[in-house]
């Protein structure tokens, strides 16, 4: 009987004030969805790929040779253990002239007599549109970049080498009919690599039938591993398997008597970039979605205390009628637990869904994937569902375990009035005698009740924090691409020399390019492991041909004293994030690691500001006493004449054909890369931003619900004294407005710390995120808040309209 009296009290409670309870509802709801959607974003992504390179059966190592590979070759690699799968195949550039520009497409070969089933199939495609080859001289394109190329189904295109080559040396056929357009896991991102013809960058690639190559050997053997498809491709286990096998086929090829190139997945663009995309995903939900819990549990949790509070007199009647404590309780208890259960479990269900969806349609632009698979992590689900749960339900009987130590008597009275006090502002004299008798009130009531008071301001607070932080992110990240490519660079081309060289004067190349080219530094570039107590890194080891000459290539400053740091004899100078993921500081010892383990130990002079990957810079007299070597030079940093996109690739195009260069790679190609990942990265963020704008509002309107719901009294008395409704609401408005004001300027200053704590946080390795937030971004947070602030306002106009006068004439006893 009494269990059937609680639950129908508890319905009435909640039908009762149905307004309340779903506020309390969407919040719960909204917290819940947001940290578990964007806690397993990263993950989906991850599992979407892995699942689609399985499926279609992505190779996990490639072989190269300038020989060429043979049958014998291909016969050895099937005899090693731990091999699943083996596909040798041909690989060639050419060029195709196209609506007067010329690019350069990648021919692959298609294996089309294979059985789909064999394990050797690797590389597989898609068809997207039309069909596969069934003849000699047709061929199929990527879907990813056929718009804009000038290609579709039927056009017809001529393959062609370099002015002095013959392609029939390579190909037995050079013109194709494309019959088909597919989707293949070896490229999902725009990137396609290098080129050692045209203009040095693959445009786009073509598969036609692999009778057409004429090449008695093999370009490259693509294979698969076993073991490998049971593990997430983006995990250290996968690179553990992997790596084994590559230390084996090294072996083969040393004793086969010539090098083997080995590649994994690694040197693939696309899998590189789409792995980063993932990690900042994860990395960004390691802070953002906590706090963002945490501000909806702590609004949550106020209007339950809140609740309690103002049920003061029912729980007095409830003891006078002999309910035990418990009971009394277990009505409150059961509200919190229904409205954040429910909350909660719908929440994450959403959130599982929408936010990996949302999110991975952003990176959609970029990425060649199929549809994101959601999981639902009951990791996640179980934190977001117990949190919600617990902190709503252990605020609500803490709440309820103050007010049952009083007597009924005391209960069932109203609390007494605040004392009224002198407040603050009365003492400064000069300011409260300007104030009018209305403003005066509204002050009174602000800073009266305080317990409102700091609920209020640190409920809006936090949701401006949140948006700060938001909007502090986005400028973070637009200033990776901004300071390093425009700020940082002072080059804007990159030379790689095919030998390393000790001096580059004299060299050919520079003399027929002298027009285009405004200065160069020849510099020795590579990848070095580097020490600092019991932390080590991979990083990039810079060291130019001239000291004094790196400034105009290199900005080095000190990020915050922007003082300028110069390149010496005695040290070398790091980058800012090598140096905090190392903890050093300037004057600190670190060491340079060799292929032996060896240590040699250097001092560290100076300590520059850099966004992208880790440099140490080291002068050519330092390395040379460090290694007992000169440095020999393997890279030009080149500063030419303002240009355009055809005047890149003009220059490239004349570049790439000389025997000294093996690479060119101008930054505009860097930043435009950066800048998609960046683009989609800004999508997240937007993402965030909106959430902690829906945040927003639903906290104000819970925090606005609640004080109209404990002054009904007070607002009815004053509509007795004769105020008409928009002087009512006047009087309500004003001090939500300067609780708003209050708590959005406290929030601007916690956001300040939040930002910093989550840059600090999510970064990923080898990327700095920018520290400042621009003026705009403060500005738009906090006109957010005081909008949403309005609008609430706006929405609780009617509901002011709706109080009765009759309210304030009944007996409180």
């Amino acid at each position: 009987m009494k269990n059937k009296t609680l639950l129908k009290d508890t319905y009435r409670e909640i039908k009762g004030n149905l307004s309340r309870f779903l506020s309390i509802f969407a919040i719960v709801a909204l917290g819940a969805s947001f940290f578990a959607g964007i806690k397993v974003t990263g993950l989906d992504m991850k599992i979407t790929a892995n699942k689609y390179f399985n499926d279609y059966k992505l190779m996990d190592i490639r072989l190269v040779s300038t020989l060429g590979f043979t049958d014998d070759d291909v016969d050895i690699l099937e005899e090693m253990n731990g091999i699943e799968g083996i596909m040798p195949t041909h690989i060639t550039d050419t060029l195709v002239s196209i609506e007067d520009k010329e690019l350069v497409v990648k021919v692959f070969s298609l294996p089309l007599e294979r059985n789909i089933e064999d394990e050797s199939y690797i590389n597989r495609t898609k068809i997207v549109e039309g069909r596969y080859p069934e003849n000699p001289n047709e061929g199929v394109v990527e879907r990813h970049k056929i718009h804009g190329s000038g290609l579709e189904i039927g056009s017809v295109i001529h393959l062609s080498l370099e002015e002095d080559e013959d392609i029939k040396g390579t190909l037995k056929n050079n013109e194709f009919t494309i019959v088909g357009i597919v989707d293949t896991p070896y490229f999902i991102s725009f990137e396609r690599g290098p080129s050692t013809i045209g203009k040095g960058k693959v445009d786009t690639f073509i598969m036609i039938p692999e009778e057409n190559f004429s090449l008695p050997v093999y370009t490259d053997i693509f294979i698969t591993v076993s073991g490998a498809r049971d593990v997430l491709s983006f995990n250290e286990e996968y690179k553990e398997i992997i790596d084994s096998i590559k230390e084996e086929i090294l072996e083969v090829s040393s004793e086969r008597g010539f090098p083997w190139i080995v590649l994994d997945r690694d040197t693939n663009p696309g899998f590189v970039d789409y792995g980063q995309a993932a990690d900042k995903m994860d990395a960004l939900a390691q802070v953002f979605p906590v706090i963002f819990f945490l501000v909806a549990a702590l609004v949550s949790l106020t209007t339950m205390t809140r609740l309690v509070d103002e049920q003061r007199t029912y729980i007095g009647v409830f003891k006078a009628l002999g309910f035990s404590n418990m009971y009394i309780a277990s009505k409150y208890f059961l509200y919190a637990l229904i409205a954040s259960l429910s909350g909660s479990l719908l929440g994450v269900i959403i959130g599982f869904k929408l936010f990996p969806t949302v999110i991975f349609n952003a990176y959609a632009i970029m990425y060649t994937l199929p549809p994101v698979i959601t999981v639902f992590d009951y990791n996640y689900a179980l934190m977001a569902v117990l949190g919600s749960v617990l902190t709503t339900t252990i605020a609500t009987l803490l709440a309820c375990y103050k007010e049952l130590t009083a007597t009924a008597a005391l209960l069932i009275r109203p609390k007494s009035p605040k004392v009224g006090k002198t407040i603050l502002l009365e003492r400064i004299t000069f300011i409260w005698k300007r104030f009018n008798f209305i403003h005066k009130i509204t002050a009174r009531n602000i800073f009266r009740y305080k317990k409102r008071f700091l609920m209020t301001v640190f409920g809006i607070g936090g949701c401006s924090a949140l948006l700060l932080t938001g909007f502090g992110l986005k400028d973070s990240i637009s200033d990776i691409v901004r300071k390093q490519y425009e700020e940082i660079a002072r080059y804007n081309l990159i030379i790689s020399l095919r030998e390393e060289l000790d001096t580059v004067e004299g060299v050919g190349f520079l003399g027929e390019v002298d027009n285009e080219i405004l200065n160069y530094l020849p510099v020795k570039e590579g990848n070095v492991n580097v020490g600092y107590k019991d932390t080590e890194k991979n990083i990039a080891l810079l060291v130019p041909e001239d000291n004094n000459k790196l400034e105009e290539f290199i900005l080095l400053q000190n990020r915050i004293s922007k003082e300028r740091v110069s390149l010496s004899d005695n040290g070398v100078i790091l980058t800012e994030k090598l140096a905090k993921d190392l903890g050093v500081t300037p004057g600190g010892e670190i060491y340079f690691l060799d292929s032996l383990n060896n240590r040699t130990s250097v001092v560290v002079d100076g300590i520059v500001e850099n966004y992208v990957f880790h440099y140490a810079y080291m002068s050519p007299v330092l390395y040379e006493t460090l290694f007992d070597e000169a440095p020999l030079y393997n890279e030009l940093l080149v500063q030419t004449v303002a240009g355009d996109e055809a005047f890149e690739n003009r220059l490239s195009s004349q570049l790439i054909k000389e025997t000294e260069v093996s690479n060119v790679i101008f930054t505009s190609e860097l930043k435009g890369n950066f800048n998609d990942i960046i683009g989609s990265l800004n999508y997240v963020v937007l993402v965030l931003i909106v959430s902690a704008g829906a945040l927003a509002f639903v906290v104000l309107y819970n925090l606005t619900n609640i004080n109209i719901s404990e002054r009904q009294r007070e607002i009815a008395t004053i509509k007795v004294l004769g105020f008409y409704n928009n002087e009512v609401s006047a009087y309500v408005y004003r001090e939500n407005l300067v609780l708003t004001i209050i708590g959005g300027v406290l929030g601007l200053v916690i956001g300040f710390y939040l930002h910093r704590f989550t840059v600090l946080t999510s970064e990923v390795d080898y990327v700095m995120f920018g520290r400042d937030i621009g003026v705009m971004s403060y500005f738009n947070a906090f006109v957010l808040t005081l909008g949403f602030s309005c609008f609430v306002n706006f929405v609780m106009y009617f509901r002011l309209r709706g109080i009765g006068m009759i309210e304030s004439l009944k007996s409180i006893e």
